[in-house]
């Protein structure tokens, strides 16, 4: 998870971006009204103070001989016109396509790891989850996770018999080398995560729910993301199978001890059968 300072900065550096897409955007607007101003207005304006030259004594044509060829100069001046008509146009549907995609919403994906670790003691349930929050994008707008949480239902049961796992805390797994496994240690209290192209978001978040506990047989998983720049959340679900040896497990190793458990993508149908 990004430091404070390296947010601030990262969120300063883009807003500076931001002001400078508009002069782009307005020069070429300006460059293509100038343009067509002077291809259709060249040639009726007469200037003023200007004696008219005498008209040039008129020549016999000889028969079968064609009109006058107008001179190089006055032949050249229409393709020029056009080419630089065309050259302002171009620049503003480009500056027009480069302002848009700048400024989308970013699209967000929300992915899943393949393992959750639980623990289980007599009051709560403890849930590691490390989902990421990614975009590919172009774009210097940026998307703001405000909160997590995970909503458990037992398949086969009703709703109201499941339960939320509330985001209590993130942290890292660290390698303990004496015991040969992994140790959870507490990083932040839950913080809004700011993503980004450059700066993706991968959380190892501890969710926490009382009063509860898992027993043998399948449950789906809903993950909630909200969102700061829209009101439509961010959802991914996930599948896990508890026999009666995992449960047994997790209550023999009680709070402090966490069991890891492979979870499958999506909805529960056929997960677990052999």
């Amino acid at each position: 998870m990004a430091s404070t300072d390296d947010t601030h900065a990262s969120t300063a550096e883009r807003s500076r971006k931001g002001p400078h897409r508009w002069p782009q955007l307005l020069g070429a607007a300006v460059a293509l009204v100038l343009s067509l101003h002077h291809f259709f207005t060249r040639g009726k304006a007469k200037p003023e103070g200007r004696t008219p030259e005498p008209p040039l004594p008129a020549t016999e044509e000889k028969p079968g001989a064609g009109k006058a060829t107008p001179t190089p100069e006055r032949s050249s001046k229409g393709p020029h016109q056009w080419i630089q008509t065309l050259g302002a146009a171009v620049a503003l549907v480009l500056s027009l396509h480069n302002f848009v995609t700048l400024n989308q919403r970013p699209p967000v994906r929300l992915s899943l790891p393949h393992l959750v670790r639980i623990a289980q003691g007599p009051e709560e349930v403890w849930l590691y989850l490390q989902p990421t929050f990614s975009t590919t994008s172009k774009t210097e707008q940026l998307e703001v996770i405000s909160g997590m949480e995970l909503k458990v239902e037992r398949v086969g049961q009703p709703a109201n018999q499941g339960t939320v796992f509330v985001w209590d805390e993130t942290g890292e797994w660290v390698y303990d080398s004496e015991q040969h496994d992994l140790t959870w240690k507490f990083l932040a209290d839950p913080t809004p995560l700011i993503v980004s192209q450059s700066q993706p978001q991968s959380p190892i978040g501890l969710f926490v729910a009382k009063g509860w506990e898992f027993e043998t047989g399948n449950y789906e998983v809903t993950l909630t993301a909200h969102r700061t720049t829209t009101k439509t959340p961010l959802e991914a679900r996930f599948c896990l199978r508890f026999s009666e040896p995992d449960i047994l497990a997790l209550n023999q190793g009680g709070q402090w001890a966490w069991h890891g458990f492979p979870m499958k993508a999506g909805h529960c149908e056929g997960f677990g059968k052999h």
